[in-house]
């Protein structure tokens, strides 16, 4: 769900590929080349209302190149490298010409990317091409060094200045109406990516409002705003498409919403009195629940607690969406049960469910063809572990217990899911030996957890009879003999691997 419009992204590279290679250059030629860019960069934008597209491009590439376009170019060269499957012939070409292996050949990138923002911070005005960066570069930091990441806060507050700073602001009017678009694009996912760091861990917003004439982006594909621009506005311009087919702003402007609640959310949790709660989070949880359903059916499938995967998915964004919606709804139902002790069997279900859908992506061949293997295993970090822990923190607490209370699953069905969610996030973390980030490795310690249950004394008492070790139900052992069953549902796990493309999440 990328907010720039994929056509001037292709034209600027483009651009960038007329450039000769810096590499040919003498040490004052690339001198020169340096203090040239540099100068272009501390010029303004000029843009007017009907600025082409093309026009805009060369505004930043060939002969007036600046910092932020060359910040784009190795931005988006390291989340193509970061979601290239192991197997990719155009990425083992870039790796050997650099004599690095995957993850050198992304630590520069990102390094280059770093830099660039740097000189833009120094010397570029308020932009409209410095707003893609450090939204791109926000997106490549998530995903380099984690959600949870200094690096991570650092550059959303980066971009929370450029969202808010009020120079960029005022020149809504005289810009293109396709950029105006791009940028209420850009300042949505900005503020959805804030408000879910916020809910799910405890981040302080950067984001605490938005520009007072904001609107939401239309729900238009990219090409279709270039084409017709103006005309579309219309009285109804603020509502769904009604055409079914859906586009990146049509996920931006549900990720939007379920933003708001997310915001909502946080400031409910820092209320004082347990007493004022409850009520307020029970109305949050209703109204959450009818915002997810009035959004258009091309979104999700309605009836959504009759889902237990995902057979109605048509693609991986699809998905992603349902998951934050879930998400939502685990967050909103763990506030609850920190004061309401019978929602907790409501929690545990929930977190049950959501880790069947994620298991279910690992195994289902229409997904694995249209995600890479770091997009999986973020699902699974997202959304997987945190449902998993809770999942584990329950059979800590019920150890010893035959039955859970309050008719919940049975403690050897949720071993049962956590072991084949850690097997999976495993199997996908070794399918690429040349990438290794450190905060997906994370994930191990649901493995030394699960392993603490199945100690000898609480395998006793779930079910099991004396002469069974825990090295014997250990995770992912009942993959390895072939029992592929979770739940209803028979996974495959050899499934061919394949790839498309875009980086998602």
């Amino acid at each position: 769900m990328i907010p720039v419009p994929a056509f001037l992204a292709q034209t600027a590279i483009a651009s960038l590929e007329e450039d000769p290679s810096i590499e040919k250059m003498s040490t004052r030629d690339r001198l020169a080349k340096s203090i040239l860019i540099t100068g272009n960069t501390c010029r303004e934008l000029e843009l007017e209302v009907y600025t082409s597209s093309n026009t805009f491009c060369k505004m930043f590439t060939g002969p007036a190149l600046r910092w932020e376009a060359l910040g784009l170019l190795f931005t988006w060269a390291a989340l193509a490298l970061l979601n290239s499957p192991a197997d990719d012939s155009l990425a083992a070409k870039l790796i050997a010409a650099h004599e690095a292996n995957k993850a050198g050949g992304v630590s520069t990138m990102v390094y280059c990317s770093n830099l660039c923002i740097s000189l833009c911070k120094e010397y570029a005005p308020a932009s409209e091409v410095l707003l893609w960066l450090l939204h791109e570069s926000l997106t490549l930091t998530l995903q380099f060094y984690g959600d949870c990441s200094h690096q991570a806060w650092q550059r959303l507050s980066d971009l929370a200045t450029e969202v808010l700073d009020p120079t960029i602001v005022k020149l809504g009017a005289r810009i293109p109406f396709i950029f105006t678009q791009t940028r209420r694009k850009i300042i949505a996912s900005a503020y959805w990516i804030d408000k879910s760091l916020a809910s799910l861990h405890g981040q302080v917003p950067r984001i605490t409002c938005l520009p007072q004439d904001f609107e939401t982006p239309l729900d238009i594909d990219d090409d279709e705003l270039l084409l017709k621009g103006f005309d579309l506005l219309h009285p109804h311009s603020s509502d769904w498409n009604q055409s079914g087919y859906t586009c990146p702003a049509t996920y931006i402007r549900a990720r939007y919403i379920l933003g708001a609640f997310r915001d909502e959310l946080f400031q409910l949790s820092l209320i004082a009195s347990t007493a004022d709660r409850p009520p307020k989070l029970e109305d949050l949880s209703r109204r959450y629940r009818a915002a997810w359903l009035e959004m258009p059916n091309k979104l999700h499938y309605r009836d959504t607690n009759q889902v237990e995967a995902m057979p109605y998915m048509t693609s991986f964004p699809q998905l992603l969406l349902f998951l934050d919606y879930l998400q939502g709804e685990y967050l909103i139902y763990k506030e609850l049960g920190g004061t309401i002790e019978s929602t907790r069997p409501q929690l545990l279900w929930h977190c049950k469910r959501t880790l069947n859908i994620v298991i279910s992506l690992f195994a289902s061949p229409k997904m694995r063809a249209q995600t890479s293997p770091l997009e999986r295993i973020r699902v699974g970090v997202l959304y997987g572990v945190p449902c998993a822990e809770y999942l584990i923190l329950t059979l800590k607490e019920h150890s010893g217990e035959n039955e859970l209370k309050d008719h919940l699953p049975s403690p050897l069905e949720l071993i049962r899911n956590i072991s084949a969610f850690i097997s999976s996030l495993n199997q996908e973390y070794h399918a690429d030996d040349q990438l290794k980030l450190f905060y997906i490795n994370t994930y191990r310690s649901l493995e030394c957890a699960l392993n603490d249950i199945l100690n000898s004394k609480q395998i006793y008492t779930l079910g099991f009879s004396s002469g069974t070790s825990s090295s014997t139900i250990s995770p992912g052992s009942e993959i390895s003999k072939g029992n592929n069953n979770i739940g209803s549902e028979l996974i495959d796990w050899t499934d061919d691997l394949k790839w498309t493309g875009r980086s998602h999440v």
